[in-house]
């Protein structure tokens, strides 16, 4: 969230639930976009694994530049690779702060690389 303004704050600042979805579909497609420029996405055989990389898109925008071996790891389809370099990655720490031993965001995305489908559930 930006910083506010001089002297205001974000205190009783409210958003319409309509502005919200509106905002939140538009960086969906907004990431969608960003993953669809990216090489990689033609190596996920998957829609699972398709949307693990939009779900990047959407967490990393462009910082996923910086994670070239875990690209290269995708393009090779070399999914424990994948798997294993996001949980090691410092943006798994960040996003998964309590540890990935528990379920989180880091553990779940490194998932749908491994194994390239969706839980059951």
């Amino acid at each position: 969230m930006p910083r506010p303004a001089a002297g205001r704050s974000w205190e009783g600042f409210t958003v319409l639930q309509s502005t919200s979805d509106r905002w939140f579909c538009t960086d969906i497609m907004n990431a969608m976009r960003l993953a669809s420029r990216w090489d990689e996405l033609e190596s996920c055989d998957t829609e699972c694994r398709k949307n693990a990389l939009y779900e990047i898109a959407f967490n990393m925008g462009g910082r996923w530049e910086e994670f070239g071996p875990t690209r290269a790891a995708i393009k090779a389809q070399e999914w424990q690779t994948v798997h294993d370099h996001l949980l090691a990655s410092l943006w798994a720490k960040e996003v998964q702060p309590a540890g990935l031993d528990l379920p989180g965001r880091a553990t779940r995305i490194a998932n749908y690389f491994l194994t390239g489908e969706y839980p059951n559930g």
